[in-house]
C-alpha cells in the first residue's frame, strides 16, 4: 500500500454493502521517533523507613509537581518542586505501597514506586 486516497467499502452488520462516495487519506510512516530521556530520578532510601529523598537530577523539573498515591489511587500527598529534592517522612505515611507521579512545566511526566515499612 502507497500514500494516497482510497474509497471505501463499508459492510453493516445486517450483511448489506455500500460503496460509499468519501475518500480516506493515508499516510504511510517508516518510523517512530524516539523519546528523549526525561530526567533521572532517585528516591533513596526505598523503602521509606524514617526519611526518604526523591531527587530529579534535571533542574527544568524545579516548579512542577510531584503527587503521591496509594494503592487505591487515592491522593496522600502532593508538592510543588521548589528545589531539586523533595523529603518525605514515614510519619506522613501508614505502612504500604504508594505511587508517585511527577510533572514538570512542560506537561512531562515521570512515576515510579515507594514502599512504606
Amino acid at each position: 500500500t502507497t500514500s494516497g486516497s482510497y474509497c471505501v467499502l463499508a459492510t453493516g452488520t445486517n450483511g448489506c454493502a455500500q460503496n460509499l462516495s468519501f475518500q480516506v487519506p493515508v499516510t504511510l510512516t517508516t518510523g517512530v521517533e524516539e523519546n528523549a530521556p526525561v530526567a533521572t530520578v532517585s528516591v533513596y532510601p526505598n523503602p521509606l523507613t524514617d526519611v526518604s529523598v526523591i531527587e530529579v537530577k534535571d533542574a527544568d523539573w524545579v516548579g512542577g509537581t510531584l503527587v503521591i498515591v496509594n494503592v487505591f489511587g487515592q491522593m496522600i500527598k502532593s508538592y510543588e518542586l521548589s528545589s531539586d529534592k523533595i523529603y518525605l517522612y514515614k510519619n506522613d505515611f501508614e505502612s504500604g505501597i504508594y505511587f508517585y507521579t511527577l510533572t514538570d512545566k512542560s506537561g512531562n511526566i515521570m512515576s515510579g514506586k515507594i514502599n512504606v515499612i
